[in-house]
């Protein structure tokens, strides 16, 4: 292997910042009511919603995790990003404007579960190429 040369998957690495930011913004905008309606007008718009954000988020972190050593490190990432998901929805319950929903939180498990899995995939890919 050449060292001099950076793997593939690097150059994509920055990619997960724009993602984090789009997170946060609609975590915040939506403890401040300040959601656009329109975005929830259609049937299980929240739900999707919640499935793409997490779910890219995890996709993208997947770049940063170790590509090697033991399972617990190489998935160390994911498993703090789930810890964030159960935190803030548990704090949901605080606001009064939105509240706890174990449907919310399955919905943002399958994404980062999805994600996950599609971002090792995409990984092995660029590797190999």
């Amino acid at each position: 292997m050449n060292l001099s040369k950076k793997p593939a998957f690097l150059k994509f690495r920055w990619l997960i910042w724009p993602q984090i930011g789009l997170a946060l913004f609609a975590t915040v905008i939506a403890y401040l009511d300040l959601l656009p309606r329109e975005w929830l007008a259609w049937p299980y718009s929240d739900k999707v919603l919640h499935f793409f954000l997490f779910g890219l988020v995890a996709f993208w972190l997947r770049f940063w995790s170790p590509q090697r050593g033991p399972f617990w490190k190489q998935n160390l990432p994911v498993v703090l990003l789930l810890t964030y998901i159960i935190t803030e929805e548990c704090f949901q319950s605080l606001s009064p404007y939105r509240s706890f929903d174990f449907v919310d939180m399955g919905c943002d498990l399958a994404g980062v579960w999805l994600f996950w899995g599609l971002g090792k995939r995409v990984l092995l890919f660029l590797n190999n190429v």
